[in-house]
């Protein structure tokens, strides 16, 4: 039987698609081909990724890019027969979008939309909540409308015609209820040896990390506030690091050097805005640190018994992280921590657990 021949496109957040390519080279080789196509390339000093074809938006001239991108949609509509978008971003514009996905249709070619956060949740709505969250967790405020009007043009497409709709965190399904949740996966192969490595057991400084990828949509403002006052407490037994915070710039700090500070970590607070943990979470967790994030109430349903994240959020986090400094002082036993955390991981973010799904996903 010939392979069919899979596209991911057409940006990778949150690292993904080396983590699909490598899975379907080892477990379907003998019925898919994985190729990759992105139109952005972060530097080589935050974190390297390699893609079968690229054309980075923001380094080629506009006329180039309109002429390459039609030029590699032709080609890949003869040569693919399955199309994996990330964060709704496909191969032409997106004024030009619906005309891409109904040739795709047209072609009888499987699409698949998967959207991980920001691309149909509103940024302004995460503001929103940051400006108003303790009278949104008290309930006392209503919400506004989640969306805006690029990103219903987008919902719009994706139900109209792609097969397959999944999102990363499950507070999307209230903006699109008819797609999967899918939790945000890693290789958890590829820290076997880190699991060993540099780690700081039953020290006598806590470590705090918070390193937000954008500070206004993680409620770093609040986060600071606390571990400022924290810090008056405990003075010396915890230490503060916050990579970032003068600039606030879109990384605090490079994938490298992140996933390095994990290792002398002891918390690390991810976000208290959104309402649901992603990637920054998941490799803490693997590196045994404890972790500590907003779960939106509501979603609780999503999460597994056995999930070893701290559900806190701007109004109990300080006596929560109190709580959590006085049981590390008394004992930091990271060993222990890494084997829960490892055996949690493995069993639901490490992507070789989801064989059956991945099947269903891209063959049914």
């Amino acid at each position: 039987m010939k392979k069919k021949r899979i596209l991911f496109a057409a940006v990778d957040i949150g690292y993904r698609i080396e983590h699909y390519t490598k899975f379907i080279d080892k477990y379907l080789s003998d019925k898919l081909v994985a190729e990759s196509f992105s139109k952005y390339i972060l530097p080589e000093t935050h974190y390297k990724t390699k893609y079968t074809y690229s054309c980075p938006i923001d380094k080629t001239h506009p006329l180039l890019l309109y002429l390459y991108s039609v030029s590699f949609f032709i080609f890949s509509l003869f040569r693919y027969d399955i199309f994996h978008f990330i964060s709704g971003e496909t191969i032409l514009t997106r004024k030009l979008r619906r005309y891409e996905l109904w040739v795709y249709r047209l072609f009888g070619k499987k699409v698949i939309m998967h959207f991980v956060g920001s691309d149909i949740r509103s940024e302004d709505y995460i503001k929103w909540k940051g400006e108003n969250i303790e009278e949104y967790l008290e309930g006392t405020k209503n919400k506004p409308k989640m969306t805006e009007e690029f990103q219903d043009k987008l919902i719009s497409d994706a139900r109209k015609y792609a097969r397959r709709i999944i999102v990363s965190t499950p507070d999307l399904l209230e903006i699109m209820p008819e797609a999967i949740y899918f939790p945000v996966l890693i290789d958890a192969n590829e820290f076997e040896e880190k699991f060993r490595q540099d780690q700081n057991v039953n020290s006598s400084v806590i470590k705090v990390l918070h390193s937000p990828s954008g500070f206004g949509l993680k409620g770093s403002l609040y986060i600071e506030t606390i571990l400022a006052e924290l810090k008056e407490i405990y003075q010396d037994k915890i230490e503060l690091m916050l990579p970032g915070k003068d600039k606030r710039s879109s990384y605090s700090m490079t994938r490298y050097d992140l996933l390095h500070t994990f290792k002398k970590t002891d918390i690390v607070i991810d976000q208290m805005l959104i309402g649901w943990y992603g990637l920054k979470s998941v490799e803490a967790l693997t590196y045994g640190c404890n972790v500590v994030c907003y779960i939106e109430k509501g979603l609780e349903n999503y999460i597994e018994e056995d999930n070893p994240i701290i559900n806190a959020n701007v109004i109990n986090l300080k006596s929560k992280l109190a709580s959590l400094i006085d049981e590390l002082l008394i004992s930091n036993d990271r060993s222990k921590r890494l084997k829960e955390n490892r055996s949690f991981i493995f069993r639901y973010h490490h992507i070789y657990a989801h064989k059956e799904f991945f099947k269903k996903l891209w063959f049914e």
